[in-house]
């Protein structure tokens, strides 16, 4: 996530510009804040995502630390895409390449879920299959809008930008897996280790 940052640079000036020119080579750019702003909040919320899986996870085995590397490799574009759309927010190509690896993310964050609770592989047998359909479904939902924007990047790429941003904004807010969550952290027994 800190990452982003360095896909803002700060404007060159030739020696003695006025303060002006300064300000409006910072104005200049908003399209790559607002890129780095939606992709912070994005990667946050898939930290979040992630996280909260390993709430109900009480262990690992090596295919799920594979899972995991290949959630790291497209969380790892991130930085990249962000990059691509900072500096080419019109072009159609460039939005529909940042859902697109929004979308491979948010499917291995599903498939690293759906590993770790089948038939409670790694999970306790007390986990629900309310939680764990109410878990793949919010994140079948965020495939879904991206997928969908994708689709309007084709004649309206700030369009399908705006349509990006919410699904971390709807991440951030609680759910029912959120409830769930809730009530199984205050039955929990504070003696029982994390794994």
């Amino acid at each position: 996530m800190t990452l982003l940052i360095f896909n803002l640079k700060v404007p060159e000036l030739p020696p003695g510009a006025p303060a002006a020119a300064l300000l409006s080579g910072v104005l200049d750019l908003w399209p790559q804040t607002a890129v780095f702003a939606l992709s912070f909040i994005t990667a946050g919320a898939l930290w979040v995502a992630h996280r909260g899986q390993y709430h109900y996870i009480r262990g690992t085995n090596r295919q799920l630390l594979w899972i995991n590397i290949i959630f790291l490799l497209f969380v790892s574009i991130i930085p990249f895409v962000t990059a691509l759309v900072g500096r080419y927010p019109t072009y159609s190509f460039t939005v529909v390449i940042y859902g697109l690896n929004m979308v491979v993310t948010l499917l291995v964050l599903l498939w690293h879920w759906l590993y770790a609770t089948k038939n409670h592989r790694l999970t306790s047998t007390a986990l629900s299959n309310a939680v764990v359909h109410l878990q793949a479904r919010r994140i079948i939902i965020g495939t879904v809008i991206y997928v969908v924007a994708m689709a309007i990047a084709v004649w309206q790429p700030a369009i399908s930008m705006a349509c990006y941003s919410i699904v971390p904004l709807a991440y951030a807010l609680p759910g029912g897996v959120d409830r769930h969550w809730l009530g199984h952290h205050r039955h929990r027994n504070p003696a029982q280790p994390h794994q």
